[in-house]
C-alpha cells in the first residue's frame, strides 16, 4: 500500500507544472504529438510551449493557423527570453506570449492555450500501480526501493558509500515525507552529501592556490600584469551551497589558467607552426612523416611524428625515423589497433601490443586516412586479412520470472528446441548478446554463468543493468583487439517514467569500422497496453545514449550499420483464448501471426520501422505453466477478478540494417528444456560481414578529375503540418565534415488538393551540395552510405532522417532514389530526387547481397503520378560548384511565406541495370532476396516474368502481383 501511494505521488508530482512552468508550457512532448493537439484544436492562434528537440535548455512556440503549424525558437539567456524573427527581448516568458496575444508577429495573433490535462491524461493511474508482473510486491517503502536499487549497484561493501548506506536506513523516509510537504526539505541528504565533501573541498583549496600561481607565471611572461580575477570562498564550507561554491571558483580558475595558457602558448610558437605543413613528409623511400599532436590525460597535447616504414614494415612514434632518444619503433605485428574517433575526424587511437592506448590529432582528415590505409596495407600483406570477412552473432532473450535458471543453458545457447534451428556443428559463434529480464542472479553471477557455457575462449566485451533489465555480450578472443568505441546506456520507462521496472540496456560498439548496437527492453505489460508500449518504444530512443553525439536528430536506430533490439516486448495476441489455444495445438502458427500486436504495429510504420523479423515458426513464449511446455497458465486469479493473459509471443529478436549490407538470419526459435519461468528463453543467429580498416590498392592519379557525389533535384513528402521551410543536411564517414543545402525555396505542387497534414518542400540541384569524398574508390564507396536529415529553418528540429546506399548510384547520369524518413521511430514520410557518384576510380566489386530495405509501409497517396515531371535538366556538377559558392547557411529566422512555384525532379527513366535496383524503383527492395533465391538474379529475366513464376517465388499479394507483372512489361 505504501509503494502504492509513493508511486501515485510520484507520478503526480513528476507530470504536474513545477518549478513555475505554465500549464500550456510541456516539458517532453515530441513535436509531432504537439502538432496533433494543435490540429486537433481546430483554432486558429492556439498555440502551447515545448522543449526544444535540438538544442539543449531552448524551448519552441508552436502556433496553428489555417490548419498549418509553425515553429518558432525560444531561447533565453541573462537578458531575457528571445524570439527566432524578433530582435526584441523580453524579461520573462510570460510577457513575450502576452505580446503575442496582441500582435500577429507569429502570422496570427495568439488566442487559446493547449494546455497538459494533468489529472485526465498523465497522472499515474490505479492501473500503472496495480504492478501487475508482480515484480515490485516486494517493497514496501521509500527506503526500500533506495536500498533495493544500491544493492543492484553492489557498492554496500565499498567503505566511501558507507555514509550512504547509513542515510538510506536512518533518514531516506523522514526526508521523503518532508520533501512532500515542503520541495527542496531534504536536509538529511543534504548534510551527507556535505560530509562526503569534506575531502574534496580540501584538495579543491590546495588545487586553486596551485592554478593561481600557475596563472601568474602565464601573465608575467606574456608582459601582462598578474591580478587576481576571482573571488576564493569562505573557508568553510560546511553547507551543501559552500560546498557549490568551492566547485565554482575552482571550474572558473580552471578555464582562465588555460586561457591564459593557451593565449601565451599560441603566441610563443605561432612562428614555428606556421612552417608546419598539413601534408605527410617522405624521408627516404618507403618512409612518410605525419605531423601529429600527441593528446594524454592531465597533460597539455604536444607535438610529435608518427613514421610509416614500408621497408623496413614498422611504426615509428616520436619525432621522426630515429631522429631523438624518445622515438619507439613498433613492429607491425605490434599494431595491435587503429581506433578512428567518430566525433572528430582528425583524431585517431593506437593500441600497441601490451601497451596502453595513445591517442594523436592529425593535421586533416585526409592525414589521418592516409596513415590508416597505410598501417591496414602493411598488415593486410603481413596477415592476408580481406576488406570484409563474415561474422557469426548469437542474440538471446530471456525473462526469468525471478527465478534462477537450470544449470544447463545449452540447448538456447546453441539454438535447438522450437522454430528454425542450427545443426550441433554450425552453433559457435563469435558474439553472444544475452539479454534477460526480471532476472534473478546478480549481473556478476549472471555473467559468470554465461562465461562457463562459453568457455576461455571468449571475454566479457561489455554489460550493462537497470534493475532487473540486464545485457552481456562475450566476443572470441581473437576478435578483441578489433572490437573498439565501446559505449553502453539505459532508459527508465517503468512507473512515473522514471523507475526501472520498465525500460531498455544498450551496448554498441566497432568491430573494425563496422558498428554494431544491441538494445534488450522490457515494456508495458498487458494486451490492452499497446499505446504504452508505444511510449516505452519512443522514450527509449530518446533517452539512451549511444553513438555519435554530433548526429543531432539521429536515434540510435539511424546511427548503426546494424542494430538489433530484443527482449520481453509484452505484444499479445488479439484473438479470444479459445481461438489462440485451438490454433496452438495444431500449430498453425501463419493464422496466429495475423493477429500479432507487434506485426501490426510495424507494418503501420507506428513502431520498429525499418526493422526485420524473422519467421515466427515457435508457440508463443508466454505465459506458461513452470515446471512444463506443455500448458499454458493463461489465468491468474485477483483479488476482485480473474486476469487473463492470453499466450503470446512476449519475447522477441529483432534487426535492422542499413541498405546493402550483408545480413542474414540463420535460426530464430526457443528451447523446450528450460522451463523455469513462466517465458521460454528466445535465440537468434545471424551471419553478417564485417569492414576492416579499407585500404586502396588504386594509386592516386594528379591528373584525374576529382571523385564528386552529385544531388539533383529532391522532394521530401513529410507528414507534418508544419509551415516552415526546411534544408538538408548529409552525414557520412568518408567525409571531411557535414555539408547542408540552402534552405528550399519552393514546395511542390500537386494535381489534387496537398492535405493539411502534410509538407513538401523541393530543392532545384543548384540549391544542393556536391560532396567530394575523402575516398575516391568505387569498392570502398559501394559500401558507404549518405545519412540525410530535412530539418527545419525556424527551429533547426529534425522532421526526419533517411539512410541512402550508394552501391547502385554510380554513373554519370542522374540516378532515382527513394527512402523512407524517420522520425523518434515513426514513419515520417519520404525523399525523392536523383543522385550519381561520378570520377570514382576502380571498378565495381559487388557481393550478392541481401537488401536490407524496410517492409512497404503506409505509402502516402501523392507518391507516383501524382510527382511533378522534369522539365528542365539538371544542371551539371561544374555549373553547380560555380553557383554553390555563395549559398547561404540556414540561418534560424521566422517561417518565410510559401512560393507557389513548383520544383521539378528529375523522371525516372533511366533504365535498371539490376534486380536490386529495379525493385527497389517500385519499392519493392525487401524482395530481392527472394527473387535471386529463385534465379531471377538478372535484369535480362524480368521482361519474361509470368503470373504464374510469382506464386513459386512466394508473392502472393494480388496487388504486389500486378504491380510487377505491369514494370515487367515495359523492361520487355
Amino acid at each position: 500500500d505504501r509503494v502504492h501511494r509513493w508511486a501515485m505521488d510520484r507520478g503526480s508530482r513528476k507530470m504536474s507544472v513545477s518549478g513555475g512552468r505554465a500549464k500550456y508550457h510541456f516539458a517532453a512532448i515530441a513535436r509531432t504529438d504537439a502538432e496533433k493537439l494543435l490540429l486537433d484544436s481546430g483554432v486558429d492562434g492556439a498555440y502551447l510551449v515545448r522543449d526544444s528537440e535540438s538544442v539543449a535548455g531552448a524551448s519552441v512556440l508552436s502556433v496553428c493557423q489555417n490548419r498549418r503549424v509553425e515553429h518558432y525558437r525560444l531561447t533565453t539567456d541573462a537578458a531575457g527570453v528571445k524570439m527566432s524573427g524578433l530582435s526584441r527581448t523580453f524579461p520573462s516568458l510570460a510577457e513575450l506570449i502576452a505580446y503575442c496575444h496582441t500582435t500577429s508577429v507569429c502570422g496570427v495573433k495568439l488566442s487559446v492555450p493547449i494546455e497538459q490535462k494533468i489529472e485526465e491524461e498523465v497522472v499515474v493511474s490505479e492501473s500503472d500501480v496495480a504492478i501487475e508482473d508482480e515484480e515490485l510486491e516486494s517493497a514496501c517503502s521509500t527506503a526500500f526501493l533506495l536500498h533495493e536499487a544500491f544493492e543492484t549497484l553492489e557498492t554496500k561493501e565499498s567503505e566511501d558509500m558507507r555514509p550512504f548506506a547509513r542515510y538510506i536506513a536512518d533518514h531516506a523516509c523522514p526526508d521523503s515525507e518532508a520533501t512532500k510537504k515542503t520541495p527542496g526539505n531534504a536536509d538529511h541528504f543534504r548534510q551527507m552529501l556535505s560530509a562526503m565533501a569534506t575531502d574534496v573541498t580540501r584538495e579543491i583549496s590546495q588545487l586553486t592556490s596551485k592554478l593561481q600561481r600557475i596563472r601568474a607565471v602565464f601573465l608575467s611572461a606574456g608582459g601582462l600584469t598578474p591580478s587576481d580575477l576571482h573571488v576564493p570562498p569562505p573557508a568553510s564550507a560546511s553547507s551543501l551551497e559552500g560546498v557549490l561554491a568551492y566547485f565554482q571558483y575552482a571550474s572558473k580558475m580552471l578555464m582562465d589558467t588555460d586561457q591564459q595558457a593557451e593565449r601565451f602558448l599560441r603566441e610563443m610558437t605561432c612562428e614555428h607552426t606556421a612552417q608546419i605543413g598539413s601534408s605527410p613528409k617522405e624521408l627516404h623511400a618507403g618512409a612518410v612523416v605525419y605531423d601529429v599532436k600527441r593528446i594524454e590525460k592531465r597533460v597539455a597535447a604536444f607535438r610529435t611524428c608518427l613514421t610509416v616504414n614500408s621497408v623496413d614494415r614498422t611504426v615509428i612514434t616520436g619525432r621522426g625515423a630515429g631522429s631523438s632518444e624518445d622515438d619507439k619503433v613498433y613492429p607491425i605485428s605490434q599494431v595491435m589497433q587503429l581506433i578512428k574517433s567518430r566525433s572528430d575526424k582528425t583524431r585517431l587511437g593506437i593500441r600497441f601490443e601490451a601497451k596502453k592506448r595513445k591517442d594523436y590529432v592529425f593535421q586533416d582528415a585526409q592525414a589521418r586516412e592516409d596513415f590508416c590505409q597505410s598501417v591496414q596495407l602493411m598488415r593486410n600483406q603481413d596477415q592476408g586479412d580481406d576488406q570484409y570477412e563474415k561474422l557469426k552473432l548469437f542474440i538471446g532473450s530471456f525473462n526469468m520470472g525471478e527465478a534462477v535458471p537450470p544449470a544447463s543453458l545449452a540447448s538456447w545457447l546453441t539454438s535447438q528446441g522450437e522454430g528454425t534451428t542450427l545443426n550441433l556443428a554450425d552453433a559457435s559463434h563469435d558474439i553472444y548478446a544475452i539479454g534477460t529480464q526480471e532476472s534473478a542472479m546478480s549481473e556478476k553471477e549472471w555473467a559468470a554463468m554465461v562465461k562457463r557455457h562459453l568457455g576461455d575462449n571468449f571475454a566479457l566485451v561489455a554489460s550493462e543493468q537497470l534493475w532487473q533489465i540486464r545485457i552481456v555480450v562475450f566476443a572470441r578472443q581473437s576478435l578483441v583487439t578489433k572490437i573498439s568505441h565501446v559505449q553502453t546506456s539505459s532508459a527508465a520507462t517503468g512507473i512515473a517514467n522514471a523507475l526501472g521496472n520498465k525500460g531498455a540496456v544498450g551496448v554498441s560498439f566497432c568491430v573494425g569500422t563496422t558498428p554494431l548496437c544491441f538494445i534488450n527492453c522490457h515494456l508495458a505489460a498487458g494486451a490492452e497496453k499497446w499505446a504504452r508500449r508505444k511510449a516505452n518504444y519512443s522514450d527509449i530512443l530518446n533517452k539512451l545514449q549511444l553513438g555519435q553525439k554530433q548526429l543531432v536528430g539521429f536515434d540510435v536506430t539511424n546511427q548503426f550499420h546494424h542494430i538489433f533490439w530484443f527482449g520481453d516486448m509484452n505484444y499479445r495476441l488479439n484473438f479470444p483464448i479459445k481461438t489462440i489455444l485451438e490454433n496452438v495445438a495444431v500449430r498453425n502458427w501463419p493464422f496466429l501471426r495475423k493477429a500479432d500486436q507487434l506485426i501490426r504495429a510495424r507494418k503501420a510504420g507506428e513502431v520498429f520501422c525499418g526493422f526485420d523479423e524473422g519467421e515466427l515458426e515457435f508457440p508463443p513464449t508466454y505465459r506458461y505453466e513452470r515446471g512444463t511446455r506443455d500448458a499454458y497458465k493463461w489465468n491468474k486469479q485477483k483479488a476482485t477478478h480473474v486476469k487473463i493473459n492470453v499466450p503470446s509471443w512476449c519475447d522477441r529478436v529483432l534487426w535492422k540494417s542499413f541498405p546493402n549490407l550483408f545480413v542474414r538470419q540463420t535460426s530464430y526459435g526457443c528451447p523446450v528444456d528450460i522451463m523455469t519461468s513462466d517465458h521460454s528463453p528466445v535465440f537468434a543467429t545471424f551471419t553478417l560481414d564485417i569492414a576492416n580498416q579499407y585500404v586502396s590498392r588504386i594509386g592516386p592519379d594528379p591528373a584525374a578529375a576529382p571523385c564528386q557525389i552529385v544531388i539533383y533535384n529532391c522532394t521530401a513528402q513529410l507528414l507534418s503540418p508544419s509551415k516552415t521551410h526546411f534544408y538538408l543536411e548529409f552525414f557520412s564517414s568518408f567525409m571531411q565534415d557535414s555539408q547542408r543545402s540552402s534552405v528550399n525555396k519552393r514546395f511542390a505542387t500537386m494535381k489534387q488538393q496537398l492535405p493539411s497534414d502534410f509538407s513538401m518542400p523541393s530543392w532545384e540541384d543548384v540549391e544542393l551540395p556536391v560532396i567530394r569524398p575523402l575516398i575516391a574508390d568505387r569498392q570502398y564507396l559501394e559500401r558507404e552510405h549518405l545519412l540525410v536529415s530535412v530539418r527545419s529553418q525556424d527551429s533547426d528540429e529534425s522532421y526526419g532522417v533517411a539512410c541512402l546506399g550508394l552501391m547502385n548510384l554510380f554513373g554519370e547520369s542522374a540516378l532515382p532514389f527513394s527512402c523512407k524518413l524517420t522520425h523518434r521511430g515513426e514513419f515520417a514520410g519520404e525523399l525523392n530526387g536523383s543522385i550519381s557518384v561520378i570520377n570514382s576510380v576502380g571498378q565495381s566489386k559487388t557481393q550478392s547481397i541481401i537488401n536490407a530495405e524496410d517492409d512497404d509501409y503506409y505509402r502516402l497517396s501523392m507518391i507516383g503520378d501524382a510527382l511533378p515531371t522534369l522539365s528542365t535538366p539538371p544542371s551539371p556538377p561544374s555549373a553547380r560548384a560555380a553557383s554553390q559558392s555563395a549559398l547561404p547557411t540556414p540561418t534560424s529566422t521566422g517561417p518565410l511565406s510559401t512560393s507557389p512555384a513548383s520544383v521539378p525532379v528529375p523522371a525516372k527513366t533511366q533504365r535498371p541495370v539490376s534486380v536490386e535496383q529495379w525493385l527497389q524503383s517500385l519499392g519493392l527492395g525487401h524482395l530481392v532476396a527472394q527473387f535471386i533465391d529463385n534465379g531471377f538474379d538478372d535484369i535480362a529475366f524480368m521482361g519474361h516474368i509470368e503470373p504464374k513464376d510469382l506464386p513459386s517465388i512466394g508473392i502472393s499479394d494480388p496487388a504486389v502481383q500486378q504491380q510487377i507483372l505491369a514494370a515487367a512489361k515495359k523492361l520487355a
